[in-house]
């Protein structure tokens, strides 16, 4: 589960006049079923639209899974395509920029989910590899959603060894979190080119993955993980 609960995900058209606010609304529909099919509950605080025509939009999520994918999200979102609002069917170019926020940015004690962690136990291992205790009392802890692993083998005791694991792997997470809020405020402050959809050619171009996939339709219904 994710380490940080709580997010602010914004949506504001770039240039590109009515084509980008529509863009904008296409984008603002593409997310909700994407948070619906990956049962991470939204909540609406501010939208600002005419129809289908999108200034703004904030929504506040909770239940991510997985706050790096997401972070990925924040960036420019451009279309490529023969505009619907031009009397002269010229190809157009609209943008989108997305921002991702953590809503609480005090970092808190981590309280672990134990149906998250995975304990194993193996015999303490000398210098040489040879084994120096006859019982199982080193302790290997694994933080299953994230994979960060500590071992511990320096005392004899399986209780002690255990309590050690447990404080590294807090620490380890706490430094987890630290990286994931500084990713999102890179990302943005810095808003890079996310993906292009080029619906004159076909295609949806991810910058993030490098991958391409020419399931325009899937992908703005909400199937984003055909893409990531």
């Amino acid at each position: 589960m994710s380490l940080i609960n709580f997010f602010y995900f914004e949506l504001k058209p770039g240039q590109g006049g009515n084509d980008s606010k529509n863009w904008t609304y296409m984008l603002m529909q593409q997310y909700l079923c994407y948070f619906t099919k990956k049962a991470v509950s939204y909540v609406i605080k501010k939208q600002k639209s005419t129809g289908i025509f999108l200034t703004y939009l904030l929504l506040e999520l909770s239940g991510v899974v997985n706050s790096e994918e997401l972070f990925l999200e924040a960036g420019l979102h451009k279309l490529i395509r023969v505009s619907p609002f031009s009397h002269a069917g010229r190809v157009h170019t609209s943008t989108c920029i997305v921002r991702v926020l953590y809503k609480d940015i005090s970092f808190k004690p981590i309280t672990l989910n134990r149906r998250e962690i995975r304990v194993e136990t193996f015999k303490a291992k000398g210098p040489g590899g040879q084994s120096v205790n006859k019982t199982n009392s080193a302790v290997r802890v694994v933080h299953i959603p994230t994979g960060i692993t500590v071992e511990c083998q320096r005392e004899r005791s399986q209780v002690e060894n255990k309590k050690i694991a447990f404080a590294l792997l807090n620490a380890k997470l706490e430094f987890h979190m630290q990286q994931q809020a500084k990713l999102a405020r890179d990302l943005n402050l810095n808003p890079a080119l996310v993906r292009t959809y080029n619906m004159v050619r076909g295609y949806v171009y991810s910058f993030i993955t490098k991958r391409k996939s020419s399931n325009i339709a899937a992908i703005l219904a909400g199937n984003i993980d055909l893409i990531l």
